[in-house]
């Protein structure tokens, strides 16, 4: 995992300082996760009623890489 981070601040006076920024986690996989199903392929009842049972077909969980962003706010204050 990387992550980036961009931060800038104005500064008010001697004492307040805000903040905001733009953080990135980049997250590159190593092994490919994959949803596999038992060998009978059931997964739980989705309608007690009937009792119709889920199944899925074998599939990759995620991409090669992975972003993820968050913005950020702050202040500080020196006394």
């Amino acid at each position: 995992m990387m992550t980036l981070e961009v931060r800038a601040g104005l500064r008010f006076g001697e004492h307040l300082e805000p903040t905001a920024g733009l953080a990135a986690a980049v997250l590159v996989r190593l092994k490919e996760p994959v949803w596999t199903n038992p060998s009978q392929g059931v997964y739980g009842r989705i309608d007690d009623d009937r009792g119709y049972f889920g199944r899925f077909e074998e599939e990759s969980l995620a991409g090669e890489v992975l972003v993820a962003i968050a913005p950020g706010i702050g202040a500080r204050y020196t006394f």
